[in-house]
């Protein structure tokens, strides 16, 4: 599918590893942030709470801090 991307393609974006893509997105499972299903996709269940992890970062980025 266009505009979607897999593992890999995230970690590239992002500049991480993929080990560090992993161990957020066990962080968020575990959080009860994201649910990972059973054919590799991510549901989102607290999309407040994904913005509020992310603001920081945002922030950063936007000379906001």
């Amino acid at each position: 599918m266009k505009g979607i991307l897999r593992g890999k393609g995230i970690c590239e974006f992002l500049k991480i590893s993929r080990r560090h893509f992993y161990n957020l997105l066990d962080r968020f499972s575990e959080d009860g942030i994201i649910k990972r299903l059973d054919d590799g996709d991510i549901e989102i269940l607290d999309l407040d709470a994904l913005y509020k992890v992310a603001e920081p970062v945002v922030n950063f980025c936007y000379n906001k801090m």
